[in-house]
């Protein structure tokens, strides 16, 4: 059940935060979405199987911003005659498949399962505060 909170939480985040931050580091709408849709499993995991601190959640939920920003500017530009509101519905669909999708593979397999564990390292990661600065080479 708090993994659904935190789902909820995500999608508001999506409305109200559409278009706050940029991520210039996927190069397409592919590598996008295969960004997003990690962070979203790795949140329902660690949610459901290792709930995150106050602390962790918050950086985790600002680096998601970063992302859904990017998922959200690339389908603006493969979809140029979409509204906002339409594209925004479309990620919010596919937070709730893919969210629907791994609650489900935690009820059967249990949050002991090995892709689960790595999905809730994924989560740890995600949440790291520098995880989008860019380094001086």
């Amino acid at each position: 059940m708090r993994a659904r909170a935190w789902l909820c939480a995500l999608g508001l985040l999506i409305l109200v935060e559409a278009g706050t931050s940029s991520y210039a580091g996927a190069q397409s709408t592919a590598d996008a979405e295969r960004l997003f849709d990690s962070f979203t499993v790795s949140l329902v995991a660690a949610s459901r199987c290792d709930p995150p601190d106050e602390r962790t959640m918050t950086r985790f939920l600002s680096n998601l911003l970063i992302v859904q920003d990017e998922i959200l500017r690339q389908f603006k530009a493969r979809y140029p005659n979409a509204d906002e509101a339409t594209l925004l519905g479309v990620i919010d669909n596919r937070i709730k498949r893919l969210g629907s999708s791994l609650e489900n593979q935690i009820a059967v397999r249990g949050c002991m399962d090995e892709s689960i564990i790595k999905l809730v390292r994924l989560f740890e990661l995600n949440a790291r505060p520098d995880l989008f600065i860019k380094r001086a080479d």
